[in-house]
């Protein structure tokens, strides 16, 4: 897998542990247009994705929920654009 676009739903997800973690050949993930407000939990969610160099977490900005992140990013070597803009 080398690219992840999530569009439209997403208002009942409150954990996002782990969901790619170790998914060494993604390269892009656009999370921009999910609907986060219940989210609470990112820990390690692209932990050890070592090849992935876009991001966007915009969706992130309507979680006022969202309390642990831990390792979100550990060991996200070539990570060259994280887009999180407009989070609270």
């Amino acid at each position: 897998m080398r690219a992840v676009t999530l569009g439209y739903g997403g208002k009942h997800i409150k954990s996002m542990d782990r969901t790619f973690e170790n998914c060494a050949s993604l390269k892009e993930v656009d999370l921009g247009n999910l609907n986060l407000k219940n989210l609470e939990k990112l820990d390690r969610t692209f932990g050890n994705c070592e090849s992935l160099t876009d991001l966007n977490l915009k969706a992130v900005r309507n979680s006022e929920k969202l309390y642990s992140i831990s390792g979100t990013f550990s060991d996200c070597k070539d990570l060259k654009h994280l887009e999180l803009s407009d989070i609270p």
